[in-house]
């Protein structure tokens, strides 16, 4: 049975878009307190969406991007505060997210299929 090419939006990516529209979702419900930052990631993770969905060259390099940033950025907001378990978990949990879907978007034949125009 031949095997077939993996190849578009499907297996993992099908997380990793559903994540960012979790994270844009959380974005919008906290905007009222909301830093320009905040706003520049939205439009990020808004930009990363479009990027998968017309299999662009460049969006796993925005995404990685957008993730680490968001990290760095967490670890600055919350670096005063590094008494407190629930910072140091969500940081723990940002800087874990940026690594998986690094590593994913870096060795994925699918992504490596579908990221081609």
């Amino acid at each position: 049975m031949p095997k077939t090419e993996l190849k578009g939006i499907g297996g993992w990516l099908i997380l990793l878009i559903i994540i960012l529209i979790l994270h844009i979702l959380f974005t919008l419900i906290a905007i009222s307190d909301a830093t320009i930052f905040n706003f520049v990631l939205l439009l990020f993770y808004i930009f990363s969406l479009i990027l998968i969905f017309t299999e662009k060259r460049n969006a796993s390099t925005v995404i990685i991007i957008t993730l680490w940033v968001e990290a760095a950025y967490t670890f600055f907001n919350i670096s005063s505060y590094l008494g407190d378990a629930y910072l140091v978990g969500m940081l723990l949990g940002v800087i874990v997210n940026a690594m998986v879907w690094t590593w994913y978007l870096n060795v994925s034949k699918r992504v490596k299929n579908t990221f081609i125009k």
